[in-house]
């Protein structure tokens, strides 16, 4: 409670530099890396000299020394109760030692106690005076937590060399003065260019000469010279495929972990660790050494996930997986966070992200009260709420339709309707981005009513955002500034839940305006920032399109191909599908087949036994083999169709006709894998 306070103490001043980016709200290492590779790319597109120097402090957190952290406190802080809690809190702190019997205490004035709430902010605390030293500087310093980086660039080796070196002397000053001891020793330095021709700068800090290399780890992102990531690459890559030698050995065709659960473990552990600060790094999945580095784990873990044979394709694995390659999910990420970082999207250029709003303009902490509404269910609930004299119920709903989105407002007294209001948000909103700014619209009009006003909406998501103080929806925090400012005049703003589309006269009427005013070519749209959800959507639209575009033009996965025209459709059918080691034989061919067996010298010829000459493929034994005759001929009556190559793409398509011709195709690859000496689970 009183770090939230101070928290927010600290950002209605001048708050702490924007150049620490770690205990900071709604900032994150990918903000810190992705600004540091966008320094280093600059320089390199412009052919200079870049350097990267990581720091370390030796024990940085428990070294953090209190009269320091005390004066930043004072010059940000003007809450003098704050300061004095703090200040009691720091206070006449020990460290004891018992040892054979013996207790050692001594005073301590350092370090930000280990695992407290408020230790992360003394730190920041700590270290900004740092970084506001270092602004205008010729060199950018920036810092997560502890982890600073100096960064420089410069056309030659003497200006960056008297750059980054002043920037290390002046580091090394604060840190004597301010108790903080730098590890020279311990600090990386790396440089990037494009030039051939350069004298190898020098680093010095307190005398101890900095070595350069060709990597430097930085919050767990691998630069390397050229920005080419190739050793990042290798490291996340080689982590994934060390799990996957561990799965791989629980999760066998005929045993152990499910499809699910190996979905599971690859979802929420493989793809967050190969797609971390994609935002920065997430470039070079174009390039072809990243891909097929990426491609062999996407491969790996898609055949076991489809219970597939060892030989197949990449592309058939993922298409019977469900799982999107690695190297089209980093695009997709990175494309995801330059659009957070404020891009706009090219299928909307005119069109800005819908931003959270910042903790700091919400009320005091102490201010933030949980807002009630009420639930109306019924016509005898509306009756039982406030009587219809003075009072003005107010019907709120917003709607989308035919992909017009609009919303709507209606005022009732007595009874009767007396007044109401509509109006249009852009097509890319969405229908929760209507209600929220029908009761926005609302608040704004009944704030000026001196009668007593209940609003009703039907949105249960939407007033519970207004009714949590902490909420950062931008379009909840002036809701909840409206019925802040109806309160203080006298004229408070009530709000209920009405249950939707259970014959209400006035919840009815407001939904018949908002669809009349989605429709409705003439209104001039009243908002137009797109929500999250849809930057995600049209991204993902993105992606499969490229997927799919892989998928028509490789010589792959030509198995796969008769079953599947699109990435789209084949994702739907899998789900429906599930997947076994049958399934996987049928749709890619690689099984108990007379053909697959000679391939790999398991068969002595690959033609199947009813006539010595056809090869024996999965499209044979289904279609024409006529060792299978009644079964196929069962099928064809059950489905009404001939069991063809050409139709394959239909049955699996079509929900009705599905689930008998998978019964036939089972049992005949069984049967044939038994025939074959193979075997197919």
């Amino acid at each position: 409670m009183i770090f939230k306070r101070l928290t927010w103490e600290l950002a209605q001043g001048t708050g702490l530099n924007p150049r620490q980016y770690g205990f900071t709200a709604q900032k994150s290492t990918e903000d810190a890396l992705y600004d540091v590779i966008t320094y280093a790319k600059e320089g390199l597109n412009s052919k200079m000299l870049t350097a990267i120097v990581s720091l370390d402090i030796e024990g940085a957190f428990d070294g953090a020394w209190w009269p320091i952290i005390l004066r930043e406190l004072g010059t940000h802080c003007g809450d003098q109760w704050l300061m004095g809690i703090v200040s009691s809190y720091l206070e006449d702190r020990n460290v004891t030692l018992n040892y054979l019997g013996k207790t050692v205490r001594r005073r301590t004035e350092r370090g930000c106690i280990q695992g407290s709430i408020g230790g992360p902010l003394l730190w920041n605390l700590q270290l900004d005076p740092l970084l506001r030293e270092a602004e205008g500087g010729s060199a950018q310093l920036q810092a997560f937590a502890d982890d600073i980086v100096i960064m420089a660039r410069a056309n030659t080796t003497e200006e960056l060399n008297r750059k980054i070196n002043d920037a290390l002397e002046m580091v090394a000053r604060w840190g004597m003065k301010h108790k903080l001891r730098f590890a020279p020793h311990k600090t990386q330095a790396i440089l990037i260019t494009r030039k051939l021709k350069y004298d190898t700068p020098t680093f010095q800090m307190m005398s101890t000469q900095i070595a350069l290399d060709n990597k430097l780890k930085l919050l767990g992102l691998t630069i390397d010279e050229n920005l080419g990531f190739g050793l990042h690459i290798e490291n996340v890559s080689t982590k994934a495929l060390n799990l996957f030698k561990v799965v791989s050995r629980m999760a066998k065709t005929r045993w152990g972990l499910n499809p699910d659960i190996l979905k599971t473990i690859y979802y929420t552990v493989v793809e967050p660790t190969i797609l971390y600060a994609a935002g920065a790094w997430g470039s070079v999945a174009t390039r072809v050494h990243a891909r097929k580095k990426l491609d062999r784990i996407t491969r790996a873990f898609g055949i076991k996930i489809a219970k597939a044979h060892r030989t197949v394709s990449t592309v058939s694995a993922a298409i019977l997986s469900q799982i999107i390659p690695l190297d089209l999910r980093l695009q997709e990420q990175k494309e995801l966070y330059e659009v957070k970082r404020g891009k706009t999207l090219p299928e909307l250029p005119e069109g800005k992200l819908q931003p959270r709003a910042h903790p700091s303009i919400l009320p005091h902490p102490a201010d933030r009260k949980r807002l009630t509404f009420s639930l109306t269910k019924t016509e005898e609930d509306l009756t039982e709420g406030p009587s219809q004299g003075d009072t003005w119920r107010v019907y709120t709903d917003g709607s989308k339709i035919q992909g017009k989105v609009g919303g709507a407002i209606t005022w009732w007294s007595g009874g009767e309707e007396r007044d109401s209001t509509s109006f249009r948000l852009a097509d890319h909103c969405s229908v929760y981005q209507a209600e929220m700014m029908a009761l926005y619209q609302a608040t704004s009009m009944a704030k000026d009513k001196e009668h007593r006003t209940v609003i009703y909406c039907d949105s249960r998501s939407s007033l519970q955002a207004v009714a949590d103080p902490n909420s950062l929806n931008p379009i909840a925090v002036k809701i909840r500034e409206n019925l802040e400012e109806a309160l203080t005049w006298g004229n408070p703003i009530e709000l209920s839940w009405i249950k939707a589309h259970v014959g209400l006269e006035g919840n009815e009427r407001a939904d018949q305006l908002a669809k009349a005013a989605a429709l409705d070519p003439e209104k001039t749209p009243l908002y137009n920032k797109f929500p999250l959800s849809f930057a995600k959507r049209i991204i993902r639209a993105r992606t499969l399109r490229r997927w799919q575009s892989r998928y028509e033009e490789t010589e792959r996965a030509s198995g796969t191909k008769l079953f599947f025209r699109d990435v789209r459709g084949a994702k739907r059918i899998m789900e429906r599908l599930g997947n076994r080691n049958t399934i996987a034989q049928l749709l890619t061919g690689h099984g108990g087949f007379k053909q697959y067996l000679h391939r790999f010298k398991l068969s002595n010829d690959p033609h199947c036994s009813c006539d010595g000459q056809t090869v024996e493929t999965v499209t044979h034994i289904l279609t024409e083999c006529p060792r299978y005759g009644p079964e196929r001929y069962a099928c064809e009556c059950a489905i009404d169709m001939s069991v063809t190559e050409g139709n394959f793409v239909r049955m699996l398509e079509d929900d009705g006709i599905r689930k008998h011709f998978v019964d036939f195709a089972e049992g005949v690859i069984r049967r044939a894998a038994r025939q074959n000496g193979a075997t197919a689970v």
